[in-house]
């Protein structure tokens, strides 16, 4: 089965890719009785800048110049975003509402579907790339809640506390507070969005070495580089190629009533296991087609600058072929639609994004906001939270 998703990270803090400068920010959580809570996650999302409250509910964070949030998370309360101020903050949190879905049925992890829908929830949120084959989730019995609508065909992931995941391909535990999780089967649509921080993983010399390499792998060619990239002016010099296209209806595209009248009309004329192949492309023939607008498409045409900083904005869709790497046999193997014959990698990586917002702001770093504001197509969607690297990642570090 094929599922739509929408994948948004949810990158609340703004930054820059070099870290001198910085906001050394101070304050106090405290619950609606104005008491003082310990423990409290405080952290800058997408990163690997956190700290936890102490005893007196008390914190101070080290906030890079131009990140502008920070994120405070404790489990029953609702989670906030808080503006980033040199001065000492006062955070009351609110109790969070019991959102037990009562209509539906809260799959027990002894039911016999649990580690069938665990797996799903696994691959849609991790991704089925390298990386993700080497991601474990710690204790998703505890910390996982399945929620099955049989009625609406609808399947949720609810957690309380964050899903711990150990990336042993690029290094880092990664810690994700879930938002949101959910797949509506009759639409074929998956959402889910989430914050995240990054720790490293300790490791030998050797270790260090293989998850640097990793992880420079990984940077090359994603979202993160090639916003990075376009912020700077960089694009073609690091090997990315642009074009822009429209989507329109394929005149030869037929839906699955049409499929079936089709086939019925030949009953008893055609052998259905060996079927010609003009009767073959209509059944293959996607919805849409791709017409090029233009060829070679430049920064002056997609990128304003003002006093208020860096904006991304065009039409239609924006093709992003990246020109220093091949696909990978995993993207191959799910996009093979349970074809019985894999066709050979490409030795590019071809992806296409949308502007759901008229512009988008674009940072030196990766990061771009709003983060809904971008839909992601191809090998872009192909890689999710396995992929993941932290907004601070030292590209030359890596090198």
């Amino acid at each position: 089965m094929s599922l739509k998703s929408i994948f948004s990270l949810l990158f609340c803090g703004l930054c820059s890719v070099f870290f001198f400068a910085q906001t050394l920010m101070s304050g106090i959580v405290l619950n609606p009785d104005n008491q003082p809570i310990s423990n409290v996650k405080v952290f800058v999302n997408n990163t690997s800048i956190e700290t936890l409250t102490d005893e007196k509910g008390n914190f101070t964070l080290k906030v890079p110049v131009n990140f502008n949030y920070i994120t405070i998370f404790s489990p029953f309360y609702v989670l906030k975003n808080i503006k980033v101020t040199s001065q000492f903050t006062k955070i009351n949190l609110t109790i969070e509402e019991d959102s037990e879905l009562q209509t539906v049925h809260i799959q027990s992890p002894t039911d016999k579907n649990w580690e069938y829908n665990f797996l799903e929830f696994k691959k849609l949120l991790l991704g089925t790339s390298k990386n993700a084959k080497d991601c474990e989730i710690s204790e998703p019995k505890k910390t996982l809640k399945f929620y099955v609508d049989n009625t609406q065909q609808t399947f949720k992931v609810k957690a309380k506390y964050p899903i711990q995941i150990t990336n042993k391909a690029l290094g880092y535990r990664i810690s994700y507070i879930l938002k949101e999780f959910s797949i509506d089967y009759k639409t074929q649509l998956v959402t889910f969005s989430g914050y995240t921080t990054f720790s490293e993983l300790t490791g030998s010399k050797s270790k260090q070495k293989k998850w640097n390499k990793n992880r420079m792998e990984t940077y090359n060619g994603s979202i993160q580089h090639f916003i990075s990239a376009l912020s700077r002016n960089q694009v073609y010099e690091e090997k990315f190629y642009l074009r822009s296209f429209k989507r329109v209806e394929n005149p030869e595209y037929m839906d699955d009533l049409q499929r079936k009248e089709l086939l019925q009309s030949f009953k008893g004329k055609l052998d259905f296991n060996n079927l010609p192949d003009s009767i073959t492309r209509r059944f293959q023939a996607p919805k849409f087609i791709h017409v090029l607008i233009k060829d070679s498409v430049q920064y002056n045409e997609l990128v304003q600058k003002n006093d208020y900083g860096t904006f991304l904005h065009f039409e239609n869709y924006l093709q992003v072929i990246y020109e220093n790497e091949a696909e990978s046999i995993e993207f191959i193997n799910q996009n093979s639609l349970g074809s019985s014959t894999l066709r050979k990698p490409k030795p590019i990586q071809t992806s296409a994004i949308y502007l759901t917002t008229d512009a988008v702001e674009i940072f030196p770093n990766g990061y771009y906001s709003p983060t809904h504001g971008i839909l992601l197509e191809q090998y872009f969607a192909f890689e999710k939270v396995a992929d993941m690297l932290p907004l601070d990642y030292d590209v030359s570090a890596s090198n």
